[in-house]
C-alpha cells in the first residue's frame, strides 16, 4: 500500500508569480515540483528520526525508513506524483486500530526499553530470560535476582487489565519480577499531527520552486 501526494497542472497555477504567455511546459513545471516535494517530505523524516525515541531504547530508524521509500513516482503533463512506499507510515497519518494478526490472540506492547523493537522470542533469546503471564493481568513478566527501580518487589505495584483499561494491583511476597510487555487484543492509533510538515511550509517550499521555474523561462 501507497500514500501518494499529487500536485496537479491547474492547482501549480497559483504558485506562479509571474508568467508571460501562455504555460506550454507544464512536464516541466510538475517535475520541478514533484522533486521540492519528495525533497521536502524527506527531509521532514528524516529530521524526527534524528530525534531519540521516548522510551530511550534502541532506535528502529522507523522515519529514516519512511524518508528512503519517499520517491517521486510519476511525472506527467497533468501532474506529479510523490510515493510514500512504506506501509507502516499509513497508520501515523490517518490513526487507526491495529489488531493481531497470524492467529495470535494479543498484541505485545513493549513497557521497559530493552524489550523495544524486539519480538517475544526475540527478547527471551537476547536476555536468557523466559517470559510467562503473570495470572490475572495482561502482562508478561520476568524474574531476576537484580534490584532496580523498574524491578517490582514486595507491596510494591503491578499492572492488571481491567475491563475499562489497566490498574495497578500488589503483588507480595518479595517477589522480583519486572513487567516487559503489556498484552492487548488491539490498539488505537491517534493520527499524529507531525506525520506531514506543515503545510504552509510545503507551500512556501514549492512557491520557492515555482518562482524560481518562472524565472528560468525569461
Amino acid at each position: 500500500m501507497k500514500i501518494t501526494i499529487t500536485s496537479d497542472a491547474e492547482a501549480t497555477r497559483n504558485f506562479l508569480v509571474a508568467v508571460e504567455g501562455e504555460l506550454t511546459d507544464r512536464r516541466g513545471l510538475n517535475a520541478a515540483l514533484g522533486a521540492r516535494l519528495a525533497d521536502e517530505l524527506q527531509s521532514h523524516f528524516r529530521s524526527r528520526n534524528s530525534k531519540p525515541n521516548r522510551m530511550g531504547g534502541m532506535k528502529t530508524n522507523f522515519w529514516e525508513q519512511v524518508a528512503e521509500a519517499t520517491q517521486v513516482e510519476e511525472i506527467t503533463e497533468n501532474a506529479a506524483v510523490v510515493s510514500i512506499a512504506e506501509t507502516r507510515y499509513r497508520i501515523h497519518l490517518y490513526g487507526g486500530t491495529i489488531k493481531p494478526t497470524g492467529g495470535r490472540r494479543f498484541l505485545t506492547i513493549p513497557l521497559i526499553k530493552e524489550a523495544r523493537s524486539l519480538r517475544v522470542a526475540d527478547y527471551e533469546k537476547q536476555t536468557g530470560r523466559k517470559l510467562f503471564r503473570l495470572p490475572g493481568t495482561g502482562v508478561l513478566v520476568e524474574r531476576s535476582d537484580a534490584g532496580g527501580e523498574r524491578f517490582l518487589a514486595q507491596n510494591s505495584s503491578g499492572v492488571i487489565r481491567g475491563k475499562t483499561g489497566y490498574r495497578k494491583i500488589a503483588i507480595g511476597g518479595g517477589s522480583k519480577l519486572r513487567a516487559v510487555y503489556a498484552l492487548k487484543t488491539s490498539v488505537t492509533i491517534k493520527r499524529d499531527p507531525a506525520a506531514l510538515p506543515p503545510a504552509e511550509k510545503l507551500l512556501s517550499a514549492l512557491q520557492e520552486t515555482a518562482n524560481a521555474w518562472a524565472k528560468d523561462l525569461h
